[in-house]
């Protein structure tokens, strides 16, 4: 292998940072056994261009022609806000440092919003993102949909978290990597897996239409609920559900329009076990119990 010298150098950081995928790092005069300790930030170049990509995208929300439309274009933005957040939350002090960019995108966003109806308010009060927004007072842009308060979030909410080491173990190519990463991603608080629920696929499916109007925005947003309400588990088996595995079924699909999607209509499971219910063969096979749920959501189905 043949190291570029352009790249490859050798800096000591008690003197100058070091410039690194996107990252400074230093070494600053501390409580540390060596006297040192690393400190870290955003690349103030890298990061201001990705601010500037966001603040591209917030300016195309003018080619919304209906709320459809807008709500995938905020769930669009969220998502690259996000993004910036969770690849430098790791950094010292990264409010401070992201917080120089928010007032920007969020004076953008509000603009945005204000031709089609949208106002501020606590990001605590509004419907998505409620894992972050929950912890803040501050206002964000926001338009009303279904009874809905879509937000645009902030740059600015976000807080340092201590990365962790990354294990030689998890690995998509073994069973038991496979296995670790599961059980890693399980782990996280159930209401930011929640929120995954919210994915851009299902933004898009909404955005341009689905052959059946029970799949609503309404039913987009009540899915983090029930999940939420099921505590992350299948109502079927009963296991943990991971990743894209998840599957939020109608308990009775023939009520109103107006109730169909509320979230006691609806039941977290895996899409193996949604499978089950809607066939008409014998999966007794499966167990006792789980056999007893599948009988049981089967038997509401032909009530309807």
């Amino acid at each position: 292998m043949t190291l570029s010298e352009e790249k490859t150098l050798i800096t000591d950081i008690r003197r100058r940072p070091i410039k690194f995928l996107g990252f400074e790092i230093k070494a600053i005069k501390g409580k540390a056994k060596n006297g040192h300790i690393l400190v870290s930030k955003p690349n103030q170049q890298r990061l201001k261009g990705k601010v500037n990509e966001i603040h591209k995208t917030i300016k195309k929300i003018k080619r919304a022609t209906k709320k459809e439309d807008l709500i995938h274009w905020i769930n669009l933005i969220n998502s690259k806000i996000r993004g910036q957040i969770q690849y430098y939350e790791c950094t010292t002090k990264v409010n401070v440092y992201l917080r120089k960019y928010a007032d920007k995108l969020h004076y953008a966003a509000y603009l945005k919003l204000r031709k089609h109806g949208g106002y501020k308010m606590s990001a605590k009060q509004v419907d998505n993102l409620r894992s972050v927004h929950e912890k803040y007072n501050t206002k964000i842009p926001v338009i009303e949909y279904n009874d809905l308060k879509i937000g645009v979030t902030r740059l600015d909410f976000c807080t340092w978290q201590k990365a962790k080491n990354k294990s030689p173990k998890e690995t998509p190519y073994t069973e038991l990597g496979r296995q670790v990463h599961m059980n890693r991603t399980g782990k996280k608080p159930l209401k930011v897996r929640a929120d995954e629920l919210l994915s851009m696929n299902w933004s898009k499916i909404i955005k341009i239409g689905h052959k059946e109007k029970i799949y609503n925005f309404e039913y987009f947003m009540n899915r983090a609920y029930a999940f939420n309400r099921d505590k992350g588990k299948c109502r079927v088996c009963k296991e943990v559900l991971q990743g894209e595995d998840i599957h939020i079924h109608h308990i009775n699909p023939k009520l109103p329009l107006d109730e169909v999607n509320r979230v006691s209509n609806l039941a977290s499971m895996h899409e193996h076990c949604h499978q089950i219910i809607h066939s008409s063969k014998d999966y007794s096979t499966v167990g006792k119990k789980t056999w007893e749920k599948v009988l049981g959501f089967r038997e509401k189905l032909s009530l309807t």
